[in-house]
């Protein structure tokens, strides 16, 4: 029984774990500042390259589309790792629970929801 609390805590904690798109959450009002340090970054890098490099205008075009589709192609890579990540978290989280009796099930949905808001007042302090 104490392996199968350990295990039980060790998949509640881990379960929790996501990958933060803030670019990408609806009503997000860090995605448009995180927009605008993307492109800062960018220009920043392109100055530096051109400088160094001595780039031509025709090669700092090359430079920042290729970039912008590295960008482009990693955030649709993070967009299906985090739903698959989700997916995997929902059915751990349903072999746990059909693993569990009454009493266990409502003292897992206590520690979830613990832990949830854990992890919201975690995210509410580095604002």
């Amino acid at each position: 029984m104490k392996n199968i609390t350990m295990i039980t805590t060790f998949l509640l904690l881990t379960s929790q774990i996501s990958v933060p798109l803030t670019a990408e959450r609806p009503g997000n009002p860090g995605a448009h500042k995180f927009e605008e340090k993307t492109q800062e970054r960018t220009k920043k890098r392109l100055d530096m390259l051109t400088k160094k490099l001595r780039l031509s205008r025709d090669q700092q075009k090359v430079v920042k589309a290729a970039w912008e589709s590295q960008r482009t192609k990693t955030d649709e890579l993070r967009k299906d790792f985090a739903e698959k990540m989700k997916t995997i978290r929902e059915d751990t989280d349903k072999q746990i629970t059909a693993a569990l009796n009454n009493d266990q099930k409502t003292k897992y949905t206590e520690m979830k929801a613990e832990r949830k808001e854990k992890i919201q007042e975690f995210g509410r302090q580095k604002k």
